[in-house]
């Protein structure tokens, strides 16, 4: 390790933990959900037939029934992130699954990704970096607040810890003086 690095808490290292959990739970439920929808092909038949086929094939269909309790599990770990973190830190890397949904879009279901698409792409994770960075170095100054020593304040005279503000008002006992 690096000197001078920060090793991390065990805390620190569950919500990572937990987020990329999430992250990845999300993207595999887009795309087991993608890969069924192909299984099934297009829906263009909206007729009272056609629905009832569509509805009994998403009940059995294993790639649905799998994306579906995925993307479950990745909306619960979603309000166990927001009950700990900021939802201003949850939600851009909550973001960053398009990120992974691109690649395995591409990787698993031979999608064809445009230049665009990835430019857009590398735009959020941009964007995810700042975000996640700014509140590393917010945090960084305020453990570097709570933690540093405080001022040095000049010792007071026995007479100043005992007469204390009284001492310009009403005589100081110690003395008999009125100041």
């Amino acid at each position: 390790m690096l000197s001078g690095a920060k090793r991390l808490t065990l805390t620190e290292w569950k919500t990572i933990g937990l987020l990329l959990t999430m992250v990845t739970t999300q993207v595999l439920g887009d795309i087991w959900l993608s890969q069924g929808m192909k299984v099934f092909g297009a829906v263009e038949d909206y007729s009272p037939a056609g629905l009832w086929a569509l509805f009994l094939y998403l009940l059995t269909s294993p790639w649905i029934v799998v994306g579906v309790i995925t993307l479950l599990f990745a909306l619960f770990l979603y309000f166990t992130a927001t009950s700990r973190l900021d939802l201003s830190l949850v939600l851009p890397l909550f973001s960053s699954s398009y990120i992974l949904n691109a690649l395995l879009a591409w990787l698993i279901l031979g999608e064809e990704v445009s230049f665009y698409r990835w430019l857009a792409t590398f735009m959020i994770a941009s964007g995810v970096f700042i975000v996640c960075w700014s509140e590393h170095r917010h945090r960084s100054q305020l453990m570097r607040e709570k933690f540093s020593p405080p001022p040095a304040v000049p010792v007071k005279s026995s007479r100043d810890r005992h007469c204390g503000y009284f001492r310009w008002v009403l005589p100081c006992p110690e003395s008999g003086l009125a100041f």
